[in-house]
C-alpha cells in the first residue's frame, strides 16, 4: 500500500510539473490593422460577425498559416478609420494576437505586426 501511495504522489507531481512548463512557454504579442473586407481569414469566413466569431476565424486562419497555440486577446478602437469604401480600408479595429515566440517572423510575414 505504501509504494502504490508514492507512485500516485511521483504521478500527480510529474503531471502538475509538466502542466506549468507548458503555461510558461515563450510568447509574442501582435496586432492586426482590421480592414472594411480584405482580412486572410474572411477566406475562411465571408460573413465576418461578432468579436467571439472573428476570433475563432483569426485562429483557424492562423492555424492553416501553421501557427499553433495562437490566441485572440482582444479588439480595441485604437487606430484610424481611413475614410474610404476599399476592401482594403482600415476600420479603426486592433485585433491583438498572441502566439509562441518561434512564430514570430512567421506572423510578421503574414502582415501581422508586433507589440
Amino acid at each position: 500500500m505504501g509504494k502504490l501511495k508514492i507512485l500516485l504522489l511521483l504521478f500527480t507531481l510529474v503531471f502538475v510539473f509538466q502542466s506549468c512548463l507548458e503555461g510558461n512557454e515563450n510568447r509574442k504579442e501582435f496586432y492586426w490593422n482590421q480592414t472594411g473586407c480584405s482580412d486572410p481569414w474572411l477566406a475562411i469566413n465571408p460573413e465576418g460577425g461578432s468579436e467571439n466569431q472573428i476570433s475563432k476565424d483569426v485562429v483557424n486562419y492562423l492555424q492553416t498559416e501553421g501557427i499553433k497555440n495562437a490566441r485572440v486577446l482582444k479588439f480595441t478602437s485604437e487606430s484610424p478609420m481611413a475614410v474610404c469604401l476599399a476592401c482594403t480600408c482600415i476600420t479603426g479595429v486592433r485585433i491583438y494576437v498572441e502566439v509562441p515566440a518561434q512564430f514570430s517572423s512567421k506572423m510578421i510575414d503574414l502582415g501581422f505586426i508586433e507589440v
